[in-house]
C-alpha cells in the first residue's frame, strides 16, 4: 500500500505531518512489518533540527512554514512501534536526519531486539544534492529495478541498494549514505519485490 502525504500549508503543517505519520504507523505498523518513509523536496537546517521547507526560495506567504523532521520522527522511533523503518530523504542536508539518534524502542525479549530503522540519506551530512536526471531518486528507482533483476526476486539488503547506488556514474560526486540508527546494527533490511496478490479462484 501506498500513502501520499500532501500538506496543506500554511495551515499548521507541523501538526498535519505529525498527524500523517501516526495515521500510517497505526495503518500498516506491526511485527514481520517494514514501514518505509521517503521525502523529496527541500529542506533547511537550524539548531533545531532538519526543517523540511516549501522551497529554497519561498514566496513570503510560505516564508516561515517548514516542519520538523526530528520532532515528527520520533513517531517512527516510539516504542510502541514494531516494524522496521526505512526512512529515505532526497533533500539537502538528509543526514542531518540522523542526530535525534537511535529509535527509543526498548522492547526486548531474551536480550534480543530485532527492530531495525535505517536512514537513507542521498548524500552527507552537510552536502546538497543534485536533481533532474541526475537526482537521487531517478537512480534510487534504477538501482531498484537492476537489484529486482539480479537477485530474480529474492532479497537484497539496504546496503546492496546504497552500494548500486553509489557506483551511478550520475551519483559520483555525492554519495548517498546509509545510517544504521538501530540496535544492533550489524544486520541491515531485507528488501524484495512485493507477491502479486492472491487471484481467488475461478468457479
Amino acid at each position: 500500500m501506498t500513502t501520499i502525504v500532501e500538506l496543506n500549508v500554511p495551515d499548521k503543517a507541523q501538526h498535519q505531518l505529525n498527524r500523517a505519520l501516526a495515521t500510517f504507523v497505526e495503518s500498516y505498523d506491526g511485527p514481520r512489518r517494514l514501514l518505509i518513509v521517503y521525502y523529496c523536496g527541500h529542506s533547511a537546517y537550524d539548531e533545531g533540527g532538519l526543517m523540511l521547507v516549501p522551497s529554497r526560495i519561498s514566496d513570503f506567504r510560505h516564508r516561515n512554514i517548514r516542519c520538523n523532521w526530528s520532532k515528527a520522527d520520533a513517531i517512527l522511533r516510539d516504542d510502541y512501534v514494531e516494524g522496521d523503518v526505512l526512512v529515505i530523504m532526497d533533500t539537502y542536508f538528509p543526514a542531518s536526519a540522523a542526530r535525534a539518534g537511535a529509535p527509543r524502542s526498548s522492547t526486548i525479549e531474551d536480550g534480543k531486539n530485532d527492530r531495525k530503522y535505517e536512514l537513507l540519506a542521498a548524500s552527507g551530512e552537510d552536502d546538497s544534492t543534485s536533481s533532474g536526471t541526475n537526482s537521487f531518486t531517478c537512480s534510487l528507482i534504477d538501482a531498484s529495478k537492476a537489484l529486482v533483476d539480479e537477485y530474480a526476486g529474492s532479497p537484497f539488503t539496504t546496503f546492496h541498494l546504497n552500494q548500486r547506488i553509489n557506483v551511478d556514474p550520475r551519483r559520483r560526486n555525492t554519495l548517498s549514505r546509509l545510517i544504521s540508527l538501530s540496535r544492533p546494527q550489524e544486520r541491515h533490511i531485507l528488501l524484495c519485490p512485493l507477491k502479486p496478490a492472491e487471484q481467488p479462484p475461478v468457479m
